[in-house]
This record gives C-alpha cells, structure tokens and sequence, in this order.
C-alpha cells in the first residue's frame, strides 16, 4: 500500500476524548450476577485482629510442594500476621537459594484458605469466592469440593459439582511475594436453567457484557458453547434464535443444520454439535459450533435483542439474550512479510459459501494466517487466498509422539501415556505415513509441546538403558543393577543431558521428515513447536529436559507462547495490574534474544497473543499492542489464541494489521535510530507501579532498567524517520513529547494509518513536539 496512495487530512489541533476501549471488561456476567439479589452469601468478613483462625475458621496453610529435604527451612521464610487493616502475607527471596533435585526453585505456597459447608440443594449452582489484596507477588484463587476425588478449580468461580457437601476456597501466593488481604466474600451465586439442563451461551459476549456488533452488510461469525451432562444421552436438540429485525442467519458450520429460518425465528439441528462436546456438566470451550448472521442495517448506536436457547426432546428450555448492534465496515491490507492470523480451536467446518465469507473476513481485515482443522472447503479458500495454514494431528504433541510400539516405559515397566520409546522417535522417517497424510492439508506442522509433562517418567525400556550406558560410559551391568529405581537419584545430572538430547533428536527427525515431504510436494513445510515462554529463559532452570537449547539449531519456525495475560472472563472479575501489558513487550523482547542466542540459524518466531482461550479475555486493544509487539519485536508470525469475537475486535485487529502493512518495509529494513527521545507530557504510570505488583523480573529483566512505561522504537532512512510510540497504561490515554535533535528546516509528520499530518520544523522537534497516544496501543508516527 503506497503512502502517496492515502489521503491526509490536518491533524486536529484539539482531540476529544474517546474511551479506552471498545468493551467493557468490568461488566460480565459474573460482576452483573454478583451484583443482582438472587445470591447466598455464606462468608463476607474484613479481616481484622478480631477475626478467627483455626478449625471451621481461617486457615493460613504453608507448603513446599513435593518432597524437599530442607523443607522447614525453606517454611522459615514464609510467614503470615494480622495487621489492623488485613491479613500479611509474607515469603521472602531467600526461597531462591534452594534448590529441588531438578535444579530448579522450590514450589511455595502462603495461603489464606476457608472450608465452608454447602447449603442443600447447590449442585449445578456457581460458587464464587472473591479475596481483595494489594502488594507485590504471583497470588490467585483456587476451590476444591469435598468429599472428593474433584479436580483443582484454578479459579474463584466454580459450579458445584453434585456430591460436594462442602467447600475448600482459599487464595494462593505462590513462591517469593509480599500480599495484604483485606477481605473476602464466598457466596453461591443463582442459576436461570436448572442445574440437571442442559444449556448455551454466546461465546465469548455471552459472559462478557451480552452485546454484540456485527459489520454492516457482511456474513459474520458467532460462536456458542453447549453444556449437558455426559452421562445422560440427549436427542432432537434443536439451537434456537430469534433474531431482530434487520438481521438474518447467512449461514452455520457442519455440526448444525439450518431446519428452518423464517420471520426471525431460526431453528438449527443440533445433536451433533451437543454430542461433540467433551466437557461434563459444564460448558465446552474446546468445540463450539458457529453461525453466520449478517446485519443489513446502518450502523448505529442502537441495538436489539436476540433471543436464543435450547430445545431438547420438546421442551423448550430457558432462552438468554444478547444485545446486537452495527458498526461501519473497515478494511486493510495484509502485510507483505509479516504473518498475522488467528489459532481456532474449533468451528471451521465450513461448507463453500460460509468458507468464502469466512475467508473474505479474515482478507478483508488484513489476516494471512490461520493455524486449526479447517474443511477441505475453507482450506480451498484459504489457500486461493494465499494465507498460511498452519495444522498438526492429535498423536505428535508434547514432545513424545503416540503409538503403541515400541512403547515409552515408565519406572513401573508400563507404557507411560501412549508415548513411543524416544530412540525409536528419532529415527529418520519414523512417522513419514502419518506426515505425509497430514501435511497434504497444511503448510506447518504444529501442536502443543509441553514436554515437561514426561520429565522423570522415562523412557526405562532396555534399549534406553543401551543407550545411557554408553552416554554416561557406565558399564551396562553396572548400570542394569541400578535400573530403573536409582539411576535418576545417582546419575541425575547426566540423565537430565541424557533426556535433552534424545528429545533434541526427536525435533530434527521431525523436521527432517516434514520438510522433505513438503519438498517432495513442491512447497516448504516446517515443524512448529509450541513452546512455553518459561522454558525460553536463561533465568529460569525450567524444561531442562527438553531445553530448547539443545533443538533450537534444527528448527526454521517455532512458536512461543506466553505471557498470557488477560485480565477477566467467564469464571474471574476483572482485575487491574498497572503495566500488565507492557510485560508483554518485554518478555518477548528477552525470548528474540534468548532463541538468537541459541539458534545456528535465523529462526521465525511466532506468538500467540491471548483472546479468549479457555473462558478468560483480554480486550480488543491489548490483543492488537501484543500483535504490534510480536512485529516490532521481530517476530515473523502472530496468532491470535482463539478469537471467538464481535466486531469491536475485529475493528482494533484491522488497525493493527494496517499498521503493520504499512511499516513493515521500514520496520525490516531501516537501521534503528537511538537519538530519538519520549517523554510522557503529562501524568502516567511509572515502572515502580509495575515493580510493586512484579513477583520477579526474571522474566522481564528490562523493567528493572526502563525509567518510563511509554516505549519507542525509532528507525531512520536518510532524512526520513519513523517513531512507533507505545502507551502501556490500560486505564487512560496520554500525551506524549517527541524529541528528534540534529535537524533544521521544515518537516511534515505523518500518520499515514490515520490519514493526518501535521507540520512541524526542525527547531520544535529538537524541543520536543507533543503528540497523543490512545490507551493501549502502538502509535506510528513518519517523519
């Protein structure tokens, strides 16, 4: 897209304040049910000297997870007192100076916990529980329902399981941190359709504010998530919507099938879709089915309300609404280098017409790249459409690929998670029937590969035992008497370096494999591992055995994901962490470091920016500034982590994608520029904000260096400049001065992605001109 091609217009001299952000992440279903009446409130306390503590009271649990020898050492540092206003909770850094038999830091925990007993009657229901704190430290809430066996709810909303007659919640500081709470509520909250119903939801707007914009005159995607119980069996299971006037059903993927769609009234088959789910009394994030409506109306500020629910065996169950709304259609180009797409879990099953308005969707608002299970419908589109696809299948994942033979032993002499014996993983070829038949659907291999999942399990077969034998230069005899029970005890550190380089070996043999096929079929094809931004990270001793530096020399493309960082949902109030996003930026910006380092080769980095994976969300403003950090930071490719979304998102996405066509040549290109300076011009939030929640900056090491939370990247062409300029506080735009010495004469600044400008001269930006930055975005700015 050329710059000459756009028309600018005079920067207004005044800006008038606009929100911060599209949606509002404070008003979800749960703020609004925790607000309503319909709610039992079983503990609501200020914690004060006066509060109880003990048996069917207050608890303040500490442990070490795991065994640990200096285990009341390492207790010593971690502490918890009243205070007047609020229960301290206190573990100091010196749990750093231990270490567990893996070398990495202990697994402390101080708690705040609470056991209460469950009223009759609250299967099915929501219980919340809610703990208002303040400090510095990696804390979260957690329930357990009693008696069990019950998972671990990693989370302060649950809905009761049937049998718990009581209830464990308590709020966790885990490892070195420093937290005053100040009170607590546990309640239950009311439930529209009975507990033993099943139900649906809009996905995600359903639990967020209940409202949702379409763009004017284009089919647009809308996504639900079903609930059932699995153990019952549920037939003639009909989706129900009534729509406004205005708006129309376009369409719906495979799993649903349009029955009839007359004055509104859409009536959608829906047994397939309720019998894929594989969440029991619960909903189900991982396959929700997709519909097409299309508004014909103008956008306006007005809205109308959709009905929809459930009819099963006849009875038509308890209908939700969601507000529908219009915005104005935008559009921008894709960019010409850098990849920017979505990762879709589920609801690509699209037949040709929903395929071609998916397609020209994503085209149209500047996406290239798509990685999920698209139909050979959709994949005809997207390749017609030049995007990138990016697949895997479910049996090569999480370091250690499935099968049956030769089998991964674990120390029990069984076969350890369907995993294959790693020796037998590495060999060349070892799975070319199986990539040959995935990789005709694809152009990257990719799947989640959180290999510490096996770490210490095995592999204990025989040949394994061969092999460490003659990687440690033990005799074999010597080696088999202490086989399989004692060998990680005695020879820990060689068996760690042992693991690595079996999983490094297993990496090249999957690269190797996948890229000779795809040249076999006249394209380049990589393998994509999805990797845990804790295991890149030379602070951390995390994933030693699969260290990425020991497989990082074999890869073309690899995909890093974290930090996530959203900040409400289904299950979780919203929550406000001063400079949550700007840790983003720099956490990435250690990962291109650490992956140079330990790379032998220039290898694409690809992020995976959070959108609503699970049933938690970021706004549409933080998902565009992690995309724009992903590109400024040199990635090559950003994925969106699933991104079932009204057009508000939509709308922040195409403005990012804009941006990042329009600059990439310079971003890529241009020397960088350090004589370039910012300022905040007016009240911001300083890095210290950030410090004060910060557990650690390991992670993030430049925070401890930055002395602003407004940050630049400046690049420059002969006399020609560009200054992208990012604004890390979520809670308010800025004002901004600009400082670009050594120059004379007069000077056009530009915004071309805007279509402003503004004039200027060499004296006022020596001083420093002053510009305006929104909340939580990256501004680009051409000199």
């Amino acid at each position: 897209m050329k710059l000459s091609a756009i028309l600018l217009v005079l920067l207004p001299a005044l800006m008038l304040a606009e929100p911060v952000s599209l949606i509002d992440l404070q008003d979800t279903l749960l703020a609004r049910q925790a607000q309503q009446d319909g709610k039992i409130t079983l503990v609501q306390e200020k914690l004060t000297p006066e509060s109880q503590f003990g048996r069917g009271a207050w608890q303040t649990p500490k442990r070490v997870h795991g065994k640990h020898p200096d285990n009341e050492q390492i207790l010593s540092h971690v502490s918890s007192s009243l205070e007047n206003d609020g229960l301290r909770l206190t573990t100091t850094a010196a749990i750093s100076n231990f270490r567990t038999a893996t070398g990495a830091e202990p697994m402390v925990s101080n708690e705040l916990a609470r056991t209460i007993e469950l009223p009759p009657k609250a299967a099915g229901k929501t219980l919340t529980a809610q703990f208002k704190y303040s400090g510095r430290g990696s804390a979260g809430t957690y329930i357990v329902f009693l008696p069990g066996p019950h998972p671990l709810v990693r989370s302060g909303t649950a809905i009761i399981p049937a049998g718990a007659t009581r209830a464990n919640a308590f709020l966790r500081l885990s490892g070195a941190g420093d937290i005053k709470v100040e009170s607590a509520e546990i309640s239950i909250l009311t439930s529209a359709v009975p507990s033993d119903q099943p139900d649906v939801l809009a996905y995600a707007h359903g639990y967020l504010d209940a409202k949702f914009f379409l763009p004017e005159k284009t089919s647009f995607p809308l996504s639900f998530i079903l609930k059932r119980d699995k153990s019952k069996r549920y037939r003639k299971v009909f989706l129900l919507l009534q729509l406004p006037q205005g708006y129309r059903l376009t369409g719906c993927d495979k799993t649903l099938k349009i029955v009839s769609n007359e004055s509104g009234l859409v009536r959608l088959a829906a047994d397939n879709a309720m019998a894929s789910t594989i969440t029991d009394n619960d909903f189900c994030i991982w396959r929700p089915p997709l519909v097409l409506l299309q508004s014909d109306l103008a956008p306006s500020e007005e809205l109308a309300v959709m009905q929809y629910g459930l009819e099963v065996e006849g009875q038509e169950l308890p209908r939700h609404e969601l507000l529908l709304g219009t915005m104005p259609k935008i559009s921008a180009p894709a960019p010409q280098q850098f990849h920017t797409g979505i990762m879709q879990q589920y609801g690509l099953n699209l037949d040709r017409s929903e395929a071609e308005a998916y397609t020209a969707l994503l085209a149209g608002s500047g996406f290239n790249a798509l990685q999920g299970r698209p139909s050979e419908e959709l994949k005809a589109q997207l390749t017609a459409g030049n995007f990138l696809h990016i697949g895997g299948v479910w049996s090569i994942r999480d370091g250690y690929p499935r099968g049956k033979n030769p089998p991964f032993l674990g120390i029990d002499g069984k076969q350890f998670r369907d995993q294959l014996c790693p020796i037998a993983s590495a060999q060349p070829g070892f799975f070319d029937a199986t990539l040959r038949e995935a990789m005709a659907r694809m152009d990257h291999f990719s799947n989640n590969w959180e290999a510490y999942s096996s770490d210490y399990k095995g592999c204990f077969c025989p040949q394994c035992c061969t092999a460490f034998a003659k990687f440690t230069a033990i005799p074999e005899e010597e080696l088999k008497a202490i086989w399989p029970q004692e060998v990680i005890r005695r020879h820990h550190d060689q068996w760690v370096r042992f693991r690595s380089l079996q999983h490094a070996a297993i990496i090249a043999a999957l690269e190797e494999s996948i890229s000779r096929i795809g040249r076999e079929m006249g394209r380049e094809c990589h393998f994509i591992p999805m990797l845990s931004r804790s295991a890149c990270s030379e602070a951390l001793t995390f994933g030693q055995q699969y260290s990425p530096k020991d497989f990082l020399k074999h890869l073309k493309l690899v995909n890093i994901w974290g930090p996530y960082t959203h900040s409400a949902g289904m299950r979780k109030l919203y929550s406000y962490l001063p400079g949550r996003y700007l840790t983003h930026y720099l956490e990435v910006r250690d990962v291109k470091r650490f992956v140079d380092k330990y790379s032998e080769q220039p290898i694409g980095i690809i992020g995976l920016p959070y959108g609503c994976h699970a049933t938690n969300v970021n706004p549409p403003e933080a998902i565009a500034l992690e995309t724009i950090d992903n590109f400024l930071t040199g990635y090559a490719a950003s994925l969106i982590y699933w991104f079932n979304f009204d057009y508000r998102y939509y709308t922040r996405m195409t403005e990012a994608n804009r941006k990042i066509a329009l600059y990439e040549e310079q971003v890529r290109t241009w020397p960088g520029d350090n004589s370039v300076q910012v300022e905040a011009a007016a009240p911001v939030i300083s890095p210290e904000h950030i410090r004060a929640w910060l557990a650690s900056s390991k992670l993030c090491p430049e925070i401890e260096s930055i002395n602003s939370t407004i940050q630049l990247q400046a690049y420059r062409k002969d006399q020609r400049l560009l200054a992208a300029v990012g604004n890390f506080w979520e809670k308010s735009p800025v004002f901004i001065k600009l400082r670009v010495p050594d120059l004379s004469g007069d000077y056009l600044l530009l915004q071309p992605h805007l279509g402003q400008y503004r004039r200027t001269s060499g004296t006022e930006l020596a001083a420093g001109i002053k510009l305006y930055l929104p909340a939580l975005t990256w501004e680009f700015f051409l000199l």
